[in-house]
């Protein structure tokens, strides 16, 4: 739930972005749609893809090839630019007025084997004013590639941009013509590179001790150079990768313009996880001071875990269609990123019967995301909790009950489980299956209607009047085990299976049951933090 368990900063945020507080328009969504035809290859294999910003910071995760490059340069190119204002690396030569823009030539180049793009259409969501002493409104900018040019560039709301990719992380002793221009004696006269709040941070992020940072210039080229406290100075010739991209991100961020939209491109590459969590952590701070548009993409699940949840976006290539999921946990995305599930949540139930139930109740991405366990009674359950918080599992738990547990037993366990946890958490950490009976006996009862034994009849081979008949003596019997026994002995089935069969019928048609069990995981994985 939006908002839930923000910083100060972050709540802030959060609060200017619904709003549309703003000194120029934001980027609110871009969708990419293609003609449809089969030879169609898209923008660079995107043939249909719709991505919301829902938040000032955005943090995009997905495979290579999921189009997360794709969408940072159509993020940049949603604006033209100011009056004097030349974005970073563009390709386009400033005028005499200093004004350069980002074209589609910077970022989308074709080769002599790439395919051709016509038909590809680009639609750009915006909220903001559209001009001076204007209401905000929200609206969109829709273009079609055609033969020849993709757009009339001024067509864009102004805003200035920056887009900051990989070339960052190139070092400086890698490229020859640093070499040639900035040679042993650097005979440039440097300017100050960072501002004294940023240098601060760039202090705290790299928990070193640095007096200043200069910005050598030759040309269009530049060279970054350190002193630290202790007189030590040194440029990025000899930097560590790290330190010279942090040290770039931080300037790129601390010239940016009021109200500017910055990419980045994998903002992890060559940054410890330390000093990049600290580096998110002054993103947000930043991106409320200087009211920044930020859109990031990586593969860093301690990126995930340092902003806020409502700033991350998953994406994934599904056929011939893009798949966008919001805010999702940073084990589940990194989960999706690996190939290898690692659950969120570790669920303890009672028994076998138990975690049937479940496995049939919860859809497929719910289930993925889930490890249930069953304990063998209720009164292992909490105990089975305890140990979770001793071994400091990395996963959140969760206790279900059965339906019949009573609610003397159940008060106790919480009460047991306040010692080791938050009391706010252990009362959304407890859950009580529906119909106050067994699992057994609830099912039996939701499968006494004509749907039902329609379906059952039809997978067990069966006349509708025997299983009916059947159904009915099983309700009687008082040992909720035995009821599922007495079916399965009734139409030759082994207990498993007839288990098996009756929850997957029963989950069907117990809609209001099913809503009730998925809401309460749903509401589970998006408490922040661990529960541990």
């Amino acid at each position: 739930m939006p908002g839930v368990s923000l910083t100060d900063d972050e709540r802030n945020l959060l609060r200017r972005w619904q709003h549309g507080q703003y000194p120029y328009p934001t980027l609110r969504a871009i969708h990419i749609s293609s003609s449809g035809n089969s030879t169609d290859a898209g923008l660079r294999g995107i043939r249909n893809l719709d991505i919301e910003f829902r938040y000032p910071i955005t943090a995009i995760a997905g495979p290579n090839g999921s189009g997360k490059s794709t969408i940072l340069a159509l993020s940049v190119l949603a604006f033209h630019s100011i009056l004097g204002y030349a974005p970073f690396n563009a390709l386009r030569k400033p005028d005499s007025e200093g004004t350069s823009y980002y074209t589609f030539r910077d970022f989308f180049y074709r080769g002599p084997v790439d395919p051709d793009v016509t038909g590809v259409s680009i639609q750009w969501d915006y909220r903001g004013k559209r001009s001076r002493g204007s209401e905000i409104e929200d609206w969109k900018l829709s273009i079609k590639k055609g033969k020849k040019k993709w757009m009339n560039y001024d067509k864009r709301p102004k805003r200035p941009v920056d887009y900051f990719g990989l070339s960052r992380c190139i070092p400086a002793f890698e490229v020859r013509t640093l070499k040639n221009l900035f040679k042993a004696r650097i005979d440039t006269d440097p300017t100050s590179l960072l501002t004294d709040d940023m240098l601060q941070r760039f202090c705290d992020i790299l928990g070193s001790n640095y007096s200043s940072t200069l910005l050598h210039k030759k040309s269009r080229y530049h060279l970054r150079s350190c002193e630290t406290v202790s007189g030590h100075t040194y440029s990025s010739f000899n930097m560590g990768t790290g330190e010279d991209a942090v040290l770039q991100i931080l300037w790129m961020l601390d010239k940016a313009y009021k109200g500017s939209l910055i990419a980045i491109e994998e903002i992890e590459v060559g940054i410890h996880q330390n000093a990049l969590k600290k580096l998110c952590k002054h993103f947000v701070e930043i991106a409320r001071r200087k009211s920044l548009q930020i859109i990031i993409s990586t593969h860093s699940d301690v990126v995930f875990d340092a902003l806020p949840r409502i700033s991350r976006v998953y994406i994934e290539k599904l056929g011939e269609d893009h798949r966008v999921i919001y805010e999702p946990t940073a084990r589940y995305a990194m989960a999706r990123l690996s190939n290898v599930q690692k659950p969120e949540v570790e669920i303890y139930c009672e028994d076998d019967a138990a975690e049937e139930f479940l496995k049939a109740y919860l859809p497929a991405e719910l289930r993925k995301r889930i490890r249930i366990t069953s304990i063998g009674s209720h009164s292992e359950i909490p105990k089975a909790l305890i140990w979770h918080r001793k071994l400091n599992k990395a996963e959140k738990c969760l206790a279900v009950f059965d339906g019949d547990v009573e609610d003397k037993y159940l008060q106790r366990y919480l009460d047991e489980l306040k010692e080791y946890y938050d009391e706010n958490f252990v009362k959304d950490a407890i859950y009580k299956l529906p119909g106050n009976t067994s699992p057994e006996k609830y099912v039996i009862n939701i499968l006494r209607t004509d749907e039902a034994i329609t379906k059952l009849s039809g997978m067990w081979r069966a006349e509708n009047g025997e299983v009916r008949s059947r159904l009915e003596e099983a309700c009687a019997i008082y040992d909720c085990h035995e009821s599922v026994n007495f079916l399965a002995m009734s139409f030759a089935l082994n207990r498993e299976q007839t288990w098996r069969d009756l929850v997957r019928v029963s989950s069907e048609i117990d809609r209001e049951g099913r809503e009730s069990i998925v809401g309460w995981i749903e509401r589970a994985l998006a408490i922040k933090g661990p529960i541990s």
